[in-house]
């Protein structure tokens, strides 16, 4: 069983419950599903396939938890930074995870572009916030011409999910990866079983999620 499985399962038995609140924002588990599947469907308009890392540089959010989901739909990997890090230390984190796709807020994004003139013909961008020239937009989202099922792709849970990223000694990042059905095993044995959670139960998410995804 991989991260979508959980999730649909959830979506099929409550639908109408919230599953997203964010600020003044709140998406049920239906919603979420439905944003999951057009994200999915722009994604691969992108070019995005099963094991292609995306390098993601967004604040605490709805966009977040949307990438992280379809993601883990299209088996696809997840390398989360700081939308903080200076662009030489997101240079080095792209070359290390050899992500061509990054998801990211406008400044994060034109960072990027304004860093390496011509950057944008060797990695493909997704911007939270507003829309750059030249780079796909969340907007898109409200599209119908990109129809995708969430949950047919049936992704592999020992795939690759998640790249965090360590500098150890060196000062150069290095990856360390976690696979889907890691990171499921992690959310059982270490919030579910720990703190004895249920589907009563509502969590707060006040550390930043590119650090707490792990």
């Amino acid at each position: 069983m991989n991260i979508i499985d959980l999730f649909l399962a959830h979506a099929a038995d409550t639908p109408d419950k919230p599953a997203i609140v964010f600020g003044d924002s709140s998406l049920s588990y239906a919603q979420v599903a439905d944003l999951t599947g057009r994200l999915c469907g722009l994604l691969r308009s992108m070019g995005i396939r099963e094991g292609d890392c995306l390098l993601v540089a967004l604040d605490n959010g709805i966009e977040f938890t949307l990438t992280m989901l379809a993601a883990a739909e299209l088996g696809a990997m997840l390398a989360p930074v700081a939308t903080s890090m200076p662009v030489v230390a997101m240079q080095r984190s792209l070359e290390a995870t050899c992500a061509r796709f990054v998801v990211a807020s406008n400044p994060v994004c034109r960072r990027l572009l304004d860093s390496a003139p011509g950057q944008d013909g060797r990695l493909s961008m997704l911007v939270a916030g507003a829309p750059i020239a030249g780079c796909r937009h969340f907007s898109e989202l409200d599209r119908d011409d990109r129809p995708y099922r969430l949950g047919s792709h049936g992704a592999d849970p020992q795939l690759d999910f998640l790249l965090t990223m360590t500098s150890g000694s060196t000062g150069d990042p290095k990856p360390i990866t976690l696979s889907q059905a890691g990171k499921i095993r992690r959310s059982l044995d270490g919030a579910r079983d720990l703190y004895g959670l249920d589907n009563d139960d509502v969590i707060i998410t006040s550390t930043p999620m590119y650090h707490s995804l792990g």
